[in-house]
């Protein structure tokens, strides 16, 4: 590929693809994505503005599920990259993945597997630069097979299963983040408040916020209020203002909760919302 964009004969070929964008003042990687197409070069052109280009794409944003605050990452990244005068490189990890019906899927698994290994490389860093900054501000991706210590793998097995059915009315927020046991309530809740598409319970009094983490209820908050996180291009994005529901909460923290649990066949959700009970 090149600067100005792949050809459509060398699209073609490369059919779905996992790619990373890689910071050449230091070769460290900061963005994992999956696509198609020129897909690889939609973060710098929305960065940069370049909109005649984004036009040539399916759809006008690189990445719909982000967040408010992986979109800023990234683009803030990109600009001081262009500002020190050097460019972002595009790399493709892996083309040509599982040609027909499940090749998005199959791209999705590629994608976390390598967020996953560059998480480990990204924990206590003191850099101004992680590693993988715009991916790893969001946390709300499937990872319950993915990357994590013994310790987490024995809490998560050993868990006894959540009461059934929630209380109602209840969300569930997958926030792999909140899998660190040495998180307190705040750091949780911080990490838990959004960004989520809440427009259908914006209005709902007493809702639960069921916060999980591969799987394992890691606490339960009472929703006070909902405040505008930041239009994507899938819809307004919001974020929460609530409590520990002290109740609830000691009856359920560190239950297992599963997606089948919930009627979720194929698994969670990848947005990390999962619908009101």
């Amino acid at each position: 590929m090149t600067s100005i964009g792949a050809s459509p004969h060398v699209c073609a070929q490369l059919g779905t693809y996992v790619y990373v964008l890689v910071d050449s003042r230091d070769n460290t990687i900061f963005y994992a994505g999956k696509g198609r197409g020129n897909r690889i070069y939609a973060h710098v052109w929305e960065a940069l503005g370049q909109t005649a280009k984004l036009e040539q794409l399916p759809s006008a944003a690189p990445d719909e599920d982000d967040s408010s605050a992986v979109t800023s990452a990234k683009i803030d990244r990109i600009h001081r990259i262009h500002d020190a005068g050097y460019t972002v490189e595009h790399w493709v990890v892996r083309h040509r993945i599982a040609p027909g019906d499940n090749d998005d899927a199959a791209a999705f698994q590629i994608e976390q597997g390598l967020i996953d290994a560059l998480r480990i490389l990204d924990r206590d860093r003191d850099d101004d630069e992680p590693v993988v900054l715009t991916n790893l501000v969001g946390g709300h991706s499937d990872t319950a097979h993915g990357v994590m210590r013994v310790e987490e793998l024995a809490v998560r097995y050993g868990a006894e299963p959540a009461p059934l059915p929630l209380p109602q009315p209840s969300v569930v927020l997958r926030v792999n983040a909140a899998a660190d046991a040495t998180l307190s309530d705040e750091q949780i809740y911080e990490a838990a408040r959004g960004d989520w598409r809440a427009a259908d319970v914006l209005n709902i009094d007493g809702l639960l916020a069921f916060v999980i983490a591969h799987d394992v209820i890691r606490a339960v908050f009472r929703v006070e209020s909902w405040s505008k996180a930041g239009p994507t291009k899938t819809g307004q994005k919001w974020k929460f203002t609530g409590h520990i529901a002290e109740d609830v909460d000691a009856a359920y923290r560190g239950k297992l909760l599963r997606a089948k649990d919930l009627g979720y066949t194929a698994g969670w959700p990848q947005q990390g919302w999962a619908r009101r009970t």
